[in-house]
């Protein structure tokens, strides 16, 4: 599962600029924005939160309660933290601070450059949907750690190490890789706060009157 659901993450963040820029074409930045936001971030959260979400339900000796939670701790906590410790370090470190396309650009492509202008071009790249791409991520972490903290406590960790980390790639690359983004729209944030978030927060009060019934159940 671990395997399938990172093959779905790279799957949509090829396939969702690609649809933002050549299908849907929209009118606004913006707009364009919070489309591949809310593609990345639905995707990615409902990917996770299923395939860890079998584990409880569906596995187990004898499909007994104490089965399913025994099941879940061992094989579906360890795929949350995967995916935890993969967004913060192969992702955060490896993707988006080496960043292999830049790169590849800046020693193979534009040293091949016929032109001045074209080797500047290549040099200092647009950011374009960089921000929404690092918000997406921000808030996927956000989102399952609130949902599975109470559990796992050591996802609070994991997202606390990933927003440290985040704040210096982003002030690098930003800073020293990227020409300046165009400024993103305040509603982007705004579905962040006002219904993205509060959503997470119910489903974590939730998942936590979940999980410590089902430890009750167990020990008693």
């Amino acid at each position: 599962f671990t395997l399938l659901i990172i093959l779905g993450n790279i799957f949509i963040f090829i396939l969702a600029p690609i649809l933002a820029n050549s299908l849907e074409r929209h009118y606004t930045f913006g707009g364009k924005e919070l489309s591949v936001f809310s593609k990345m971030v639905g995707f990615q959260v409902f990917n996770t939160v299923v395939a860890s979400s079998v584990y409880y339900f569906f596995e187990g000796d004898a499909l007994t309660p104490v089965g399913r939670r025994h099941s879940w701790y061992v094989y579906g906590s360890g795929m949350v933290l995967n995916v935890l410790i993969g967004d913060t370090f192969i992702i955060n470190l490896g993707i988006d601070l080496l960043q292999p396309g830049l790169l590849y650009a800046r020693h193979v492509a534009a040293p091949a450059a016929h032109t001045q202008r074209e080797m500047n071009q290549i040099l200092s790249p647009k950011a374009d949907i960089y921000l929404a791409f690092r918000l997406q991520l921000v808030t996927k972490l956000v989102v399952i750690t609130l949902i599975y903290s109470s559990a796992l406590p050591l996802c609070t960790l994991l997202t606390a190490a990933f927003m440290w980390l985040a704040m210096w790639v982003d002030r690098y690359n930003l800073l020293r890789r990227f020409a300046p983004p165009p400024r993103s729209p305040d509603f982007l944030i705004s579905v962040v706060h006002c219904y993205i978030m509060p959503a997470a927060i119910a489903v974590h009060l939730g998942c936590t009157v979940l999980f410590f019934e089902q430890q009750r159940r167990v020990v008693h």
